[in-house]
């Protein structure tokens, strides 16, 4: 053993014989601090979800689903949660869903994006907080809080347009 190691470890351990446990402990450190920084980051990047994983030009609400449910619409796993965008039974009711099905998972995505747009103009994006920061939407939301029309903006955006009256339109 090396003067410099010893230098390491308490006095106790190093005359006990717990001086090979306090070794062995020592080895993941001593074997990470040997491989490079670029290597340990690229073993571990396929273990990090990527901000990027769904595209916005499939439209927000794809990518919603996509972190909420793994894009199923018709989720009901019995976690009180249902649909592609995860509504709360109370949600879906008090935003009109009940127009469409009794709840969410028995919707289409259409009528789930309707109801969901409903929720978004009361909520913001904050209603899905982990998957809207995931994909930076309330950024999008402040930026587009200012406009009075959505003509020019459907084209941009790559989405679905949801009328006032919670009608969906192609082009959005």
């Amino acid at each position: 053993m090396s003067h410099s190691f010893r230098a390491l470890m308490p006095k106790r351990l190093a005359r006990s014989g717990r001086r090979r446990a306090a070794v062995l402990s020592l080895v993941p450190a001593v074997v990470l601090l040997c491989v490079p920084a670029g290597a340990q980051a690229r073993d571990t990047a396929h273990l990090l979800p990527s901000p990027a994983g769904c595209s916005l030009s499939k439209g927000p609400w794809n990518c919603i689903a996509e972190c909420e449910s793994g894009g199923d619409w018709r989720k009901n796993t019995g976690n009180a949660f249902y649909g592609g965008l995860q509504f709360r039974q109370s949600t879906w009711k008090q935003y009109g869903g009940l127009a469409y099905a009794p709840r969410a998972d028995l919707a289409t995505r259409k009528e789930q994006i309707a109801v969901a747009e409903r929720v978004r103009r009361t909520q913001g994006w904050s209603a899905w907080p982990y998957c809207a920061k995931r994909y930076g939407l309330g950024k999008r939301d402040r930026a587009l809080s200012g406009l009075t029309h959505w003509k020019g903006v459907r084209r941009d955006v790559g989405a679905e347009a949801v009328t006032p009256d919670g009608a969906v339109t192609p082009g959005w």
